[in-house]
Formats: structure tokens, sequence, C-alpha cells
């Protein structure tokens, strides 16, 4: 069962690809990213999540960028309702508000802003939570690889992701501390999820970015480790807190 949580990460450049030479206009960077998910399988999901980060550029000037989505996914998985907005340097740079339904072999997708439209994306799609709830159903029966079509409504309007997951065998210690400390004693498993923008490039090449964590039984994730190819984010987990589980009482796993 999934657990509703609140989740804060310390954002910061990372120092892993110091082989590998960084964007040529960026310095440095850091930031702070929330992520709240409350609800069940009985009501559905919700999340949101906020990304805030300030770049220092080589020419000096700085860029605040604020990241804000919030969703809701349906009890099953097959309904999505979903808003974006990215503001830069505190300006309104884009807005995504739509809904989507995974019917049959394809995904319906209905937006209402930036323009009104309706679009059929040739795949059926997970969402954020069913693509979640399916990587832990893999871990726990022992596979290392869930690949799936995933549309989170984050970016361009109709694009989506064909993601892989990599899972790694299971780990119950060590002792966690810090905000981690809440995580004592449960089963997580490392994971690398790499995302392919769909009808961009092959399955084979490299991908947009991937994100490497321990990812929880219960959902919740440790640090991330974003790699975007010439650079990299380390996402440090510094708050953490267990939310009030909804009393559901669908029994599920």
């Amino acid at each position: 069962m999934l657990a509703p949580h609140r989740v804060v990460y310390e954002i910061a450049l990372s120092d892993k690809k110091s082989g590998v030479a960084q964007p040529a206009s960026l310095f440095s960077l850091s930031g702070r990213m929330v992520y709240e998910m409350t609800g069940d399988v009985c009501d559905g999901y919700s999340m949101t999540q906020r990304l805030v980060t300030s770049s220092e550029l080589t020419e000096g000037e700085m860029a605040l960028e604020d990241v804000q989505l919030a969703s809701f996914e349906s009890p099953k998985g097959e309904g999505f309702q979903f808003a974006t907005r990215r503001l830069l340097n505190q300006k309104l740079r884009q807005t995504l508000r739509g809904s989507a339904e995974s019917a049959g072999e394809s995904t319906q997708l209905s937006m209402k802003e930036p323009v009104k439209k309706e679009l059929v994306l040739p795949h059926k799609a997970l969402f954020p939570m069913g693509y979640l709830r399916a990587m832990i159903a893999a871990a726990k029966g022992g596979e290392t690889i869930v690949s799936a079509y995933l549309f989170d409504g984050a970016d361009r309007v109709g694009e989506y992701y064909h993601a892989t997951a990599s899972i790694g065998r299971e780990r119950i210690g060590p002792d966690q501390t810090g905000a981690l400390a809440l995580m004592q004693g449960k089963r997580h498993w490392p994971v690398t999820i790499a995302y392919f923008i769909v009808g961009e490039q092959a399955e084979d090449m490299t991908p947009l970015y991937e994100i490497s964590t321990e990812l929880y039984e219960n959902g919740v994730n440790s640090d991330l480790y974003l790699d975007f190819g010439d650079y990299a984010l380390d996402a440090t987990v510094t708050d953490l807190e267990l939310l009030p589980q909804p009393d559901c009482r669908q029994s599920h796993d």
C-alpha cells in the first residue's frame, strides 16, 4: 500500500559527472523540491510537486525557475487530471492543464490550456502512480525490468515517454538516519528509470534523462540522482513526513 507522505529535497549540481563537461552556459545551480502524495486505492491519488531552482550562468546572469505540478489519478489508474505552471524569474512562461484517459490500446488526451485540444496518443499509457505501483509490484515479485508508456502531463502538449526501470536486489539495511529514519526496516530496491520521448528517438538511444533512487515498498523515494547527459543533479532528502492514511476498506498490496 502506498503511504501518503511529504518529502523535501535539496537540489545541487552533482560532481559525479566530473569527467563530462556541463553546459557551457551553466556555472552553478541549487534549489529545493517539495513532493506530496495523498490518497489511496479507494479514492484515488493526489500529487503536488514544486521545484524551485536558482542557476548562475557563466555570463553572470541569474535564472530563478519555479515549476509547480498538481495531479489527480483515479483509483484504478484509468483517469488522470493534471496542471503545470512554469515561471522564469517570477514571470509565467507556461501553463498546461488537461485530463487523460487510458482506454483500449490508446490514451485519450483532452487539453484545456494553453489551448483546447483533443488528442489521441497511439499507446495505452500508465500515469505516475500506476507506474510507481507497477515498479513496486515487479520488485516484490523479483522482476528486474519494468517498461511501459508513461504520461505525466508535465511537459509539452501531447508529449509522453517510454519509461524503462531497472530494479536491483532487495535491501532491508543498513539502518537509515536523519529524515529517512522513518523508513527503518522497510524493504527497498535500487532503481534507475530511463525516460525516452516517444516518437523523437528510438528506444535504444540515449534517454532524455535518467533518475536513480532507492524505492521503498510504501512508495517513498530516497535521495535522487538525476542524469541529464551533459550534467546531473543530486536531490538529497532533508525532511520526510508520513501523512495520515485514509480509511480505505479495499484490500490492496
